[in-house]
């Protein structure tokens, strides 16, 4: 069984990457992250889900 720090180390890490991803990409297309980076930490892939689907029409 995995031990609860590993998971949620692991967790931390997805998440960080994921928000990471999103202003990078952001940044890169001259798009506005908006508060999809911080919704990204909170509630990781859906996130990332939200800011995909969102597109350029916010």
């Amino acid at each position: 069984m995995v031990e609860l720090s590993t998971f949620i180390g692991v967790t931390l890490a997805a998440h960080l990457t994921f928000a990471s991803g999103i202003v990078l990409h952001a940044r890169s297309t001259g798009r506005d992250a908006g508060r999809w980076p911080l919704l990204t930490l909170l509630f990781g892939i859906v996130g990332v889900i939200g800011y995909v689907l969102a597109g350029d029409n916010r």
